[in-house]
């Protein structure tokens, strides 16, 4: 056998001393092959005679001064002529290279036998000096987020930088899949519009009025398209529960708390919203299905890993969607660096400076941080200051968790003292009641509210459904309840039944001017706080500027009627001060109550957002409005003369619109009493269960017109899904008898015996409903004819 001209032993020739064939590349030479040249001198031509050590230090040298290129580096941004179909990508949109994994496991040391994970292929020093950051599976180091941390909101719903979304964070042991959350993927991925932030051009307004804020819904095509990745969601979770090998508990749990919040968050797309909150969504929805999918990735990773945690071979980094790679996560802790490095995704090892062996940075000079490029950083326009500051790590990401939840959430909604039922109020609806007790007590409440318990019939209020009626009829009044609890929407009987045709027309453009912005507190996690009856009066009966010549007859048909009371006054006492300190009283009573008005308007201008345009007491009523696609004319000169300001058949539907929703909504909050359980999951739950209730679009806003079937309905057949579905509802509570449990509705099922159930449903829901509201319930009512589906 010949021997190698370099091996100073003389020993015999192996594969790697043969010369290398055309078909069979040259490889570098070992990290550790310049031991055998130690004791040669080297030469100028020590790299062409084969000084593998000389050559090593060469390459390492040239290959830090190279140009470092990552998907962080390249535009990110694309505009809407770069996607099909798509025009809710503003300006700018995060966007991510496919990735090259031969190009991020480029190992410049060459194949070798001793194999070390925490080499890593680039590394970084803070800039203190104390820290060193070293990139183990990709040649870049980004910026690393460390110490206090203000959480902002930015004009995209997310949170900047500081965002698990938009930037690796430091690896939290609690939420171990958000290094596995996706980068965002090319246009051709059916989910890519989970990336792209709505425009105006996406927002379809819903209210005319052109004084207030646009409240609307996102477009049909933008919907439809979230909707399908949801859909593929619900299909990745399903397999996930059968093929996966046996996953913990609370695993399950947590993949079924996320699938539950991104359908929480696309259901609320239903709901009139603003654009500010249309934009919320879209970001709360992105979160919740980025990280469900993520959850289930790093499941399935981390299964494969070795009971071995020592890591003999280069790892594939995850792919990601459509090639496009996952976030990462920095790590301090060996175990943890490891064991990311082995499960695919890109790692940052963050040690201190003294405690970096020369394996991970001898021969390679450092890089600098990579800043962020094109990551949305300005704050929006409501609601975008410091909204909590945490430290970095697992505070700061449970920090962004709650606040991306609480967007959604009107208990985080800043609002002035609630409007409860004080004593100030009860005594004052309670005038002319004597005898019946006075101040706060759930027997005041009782008496006062003991007209709403009989059925009160007016040509404008549809009637109530005649079995719901007879139950409310039928309760015991003498049984104490357990809490007082004011109105959630004001009650039809108060917007249609007054006598003045005036106070009518006023009434209802005060309503269909706040309605919107009222149904839009529907899309949120948690409804707004119930106010009194007077508080609703006052927010609809805010009446415009009278005229000098309205004023002058205001006081002309006051004037004789207080003198008259004066001189009798004074005939009666033979006091002439009397008159004077009784004006004064007044004068001070009015005052109170235009204070309390007042504060009633700022409670519902917070309420509603509205801090530019705040409500005032004095508004001009609105000339026109459309109502299901037609316009309809306030008609102000018929109602002085008494007549009707519009057609008859227009204000009932617009009652048993209202007259819906409250019934709807009071149905929610009495199943979040009588079941109080929190959480995603239980949300989504109750949801269902409303949903199969009440057919339609969402469970809390009825469609124009309703459909055939519902609990409306004048025939039983009509009616049975949606009492079965109630039933189901009811079943929950604890005091639901044993016939509800034994029985259940049927198609097939005689009409009476049906009606024996029905009675049993609505005798239930009844008698809970006034013990934990303290007033009767409202309920549903019989369609108006000209709402009547053809």
């Amino acid at each position: 056998m010949s021997q190698h001209p370099d091996n100073e032993a003389g020993g015999p020739s192996t594969r790697r001393d043969r010369e290398p064939s055309p078909d069979r590349p040259v490889r570098e030479p070992s990290r550790f092959a310049g031991l055998r040249f130690k004791k040669k001198a080297r030469t100028d031509d020590a790299e062409q005679e084969g000084d593998g050590h000389f050559h090593l230090r060469a390459m390492q040298a040239s290959t830090s001064r190279m140009p470092i290129s990552h998907p962080f580096d390249r535009p990110r941004f694309t505009t809407a002529s770069d996607l099909p179909d798509s025009s809710l990508v503003g300006p700018s949109i995060v966007r991510a290279a496919p990735v090259d994994p031969s190009r991020y496991h480029r190992d410049p040391l060459g194949e070798h036998r001793n194999f070390c994970w925490a080499q890593g292929l680039a590394h970084a020093f803070t800039e203190n000096g104390t820290h060193c950051v070293t990139a183990l599976n990709v040649p870049w180091v980004l910026q690393l987020i460390v110490g206090a941390v203000d959480i902002s909101l930015r004009s995209d719903s997310r949170f900047g930088i500081e965002d698990p979304l938009n930037w690796p964070q430091l690896y939290s042991p609690l939420r171990p899949h958000l290094p596995f959350i996706p980068k965002c993927p090319t246009r051709q991925a059916v989910c890519a519009p989970l990336w792209l932030t709505p425009t105006p051009h996406d927002f379809l307004r819903a209210n005319d009025d052109p004084s207030g804020e646009a409240y609307g819904y996102l477009s049909s095509r933008k919907l439809r398209d979230l909707r399908l990745i949801v859909e593929d969601l619900d299909g990745m979770v399903v397999i996930f529960q059968r093929l996966s090998p046996a996953p913990q508990t609370h695993i399950i749990d947590e993949l079924l708390r996320l699938h539950a919040a991104t359908r929480n968050a696309l259901a609320l797309f239903a709901v009139p919203s603003s654009f500010r909150n249309v934009v919320s969504l879209c970001g709360r929805l992105h979160r919740c299905w980025v990280e469900c999918w993520a959850l289930m990735r790093w499941y399935n990773a981390t299964q494969r890993l070795p009971p071995s945690s020592h890591v003999r071979a280069k790892v594939p980094l995850e792919q990601g969607i459509e090639g496009c790679g996952v976030m990462g996560a920095f790590c301090t802790g060996q175990s943890v660096t490891q064991q990311l490095y082995a499960a695919s995704v890109p790692v940052w090892y963050v040690q201190v400076r003294h405690m970096v062996g020369n394996i991970q940075t001898e021969g390679r000079q450092p890089v600098p941080f990579t800043q962020p490029v094109n990551v949305v950083q300005d704050v929006a326009i409501a609601g975008g200051d410091v909204r909590r500051r945490a430290m970095a790590g697992e505070a700061h990401l449970a920090a962004v968790a709650e606040e991306s939840e609480a967007l959604l959430d009107i208990e985080h909604t800043a609002l002035p003292a609630a409007f409860g039922l004080d004593d100030e109020e009860i005594e004052a609806e309670d005038r002319g009641h004597k005898g019946k007790g006075k101040g706060k007590g759930k027997a005041a409440q009782r008496v006062l509210a003991l007209e709403r318990f009989k059925s009160q019939e007016h040509e404008l209020l549809p009637a109530r459904v005649a079995i719901w009626q007879e139950a409310l009829s039928s309760l015991d009044l003498s049984k104490t309840c357990e809490a007082l609890v004011g109105l959630w929407f004001p009650e039809p009987e108060l917007l249609v039944m007054p006598q003045n045709k005036l106070r009518l027309l006023v009434y209802i453009s005060n309503w269909v001017s706040t309605r919107t912005q009222l149904f839009a507190l529907l899309g949120r996690l948690s409804l707004h706080p119930p106010v009194t009856q007077n508080s609703w009066r006052t927010l609809l009966s805010r009446f415009p500027e009278q005229s000098e010549e309205e004023k002058q007859a205001s006081e002309s048909q006051r004037t004789p009627a207080s003198s008259s009371k004066s001189t009798a006054r004074g005939s009666a006492s033979g006091k002439a001060t009397s008159s004077s300190s009784s004006q004064a009283a007044k004068k001070e009573a009015a005052q109170k109550r235009h204070q309390q008005k007042e504060a009633v308007c700022a409670y519902f201008s917070a309420l509603f957002g509205l801090k530019e345009r705040p409500l005032k007491l004095r508004v001009e009523p609105i000339s026109s409005f459309v109502w299901r696609g037609t316009a309809y004319a306030l008609d102000r000169t018929a109602a002085q003369a008494g007549r009707m300001p519009l057609p008859a058949d227009v204000v009932q539907e617009i009652a048993w619109e209202l007259a819906e929703v409250t019934f709807r909504v009071e149905v929610c909050e009495l199943d979040a009493r009588m079941v109080p359980r929190r959480g995603q999951r239980a949300l989504r739950l109750r949801h269902e269960l409303l949903d199969a209730v009440f057919v339609g679009g969402h469970w809390s806003k009825p469609d124009l017109p309703p459909p055939l079937k519902g609990l409306w309905a004048e025939a039983f057949s009509d009616r049975v899904e949606c009492l079965e579905s109630l039933r189901l509802l009811l079943l929950r509570w604890p005091s639901c008898p044993d016939v509800l449990k034994t029985q259940k509705f049927q198609p097939a099922m005689p009409v009476d015996d049906g009606l024996k159930l029905e009675r049993a449903v609505v005798k239930l829901y009844c008698e809970c409903a006034y013990q934990q509201f303290g007033r009767a319930a409202a309920l549903p009512r019989i369609v108006p004819p000209s709402l009547r589906a053809v």
